[in-house]
């Protein structure tokens, strides 16, 4: 089963292939949303991108970003940051999630 390891952090969530990486955040108890966002949100529709995080390693384990990432942005995002809702989880990775504190 995939890892997702929390960037700064040693915490780790175990994810099933193909996961959604926002859900995956939120039920391991580090949700990728900060400030308003975290009542807020667009419900991981890919509208409201407060759930932007960055990919510090494992990349290609995630799916291609999405046509709402893309319309979102109305270009395509730099190969590291992805909307957490729109991305799915097929092997090992490493986000950044903003707000997180290492432990």
């Amino acid at each position: 089963m995939p890892l997702v390891r929390l960037d700064g952090t040693d915490k780790t969530i175990e994810v099933g292939k193909g996961a959604n990486l926002r859900k995956a955040l939120i039920m391991g108890g580090a949700s990728p949303h900060r400030g308003l966002g975290r009542w807020v949100n667009c419900q991981g529709v890919g509208l409201c991108s407060a759930c932007l995080v960055r990919v510090t390693g494992g990349a290609e384990n995630l799916s291609p970003p999405t046509r709402m990432e893309a319309l979102h942005y109305r270009q395509p995002l730099k190969h590291d940051l992805r909307l957490a809702c729109q991305a799915r989880v097929f092997g090992d990775c490493t986000v950044n999630v903003p707000g997180q504190s290492p432990t």
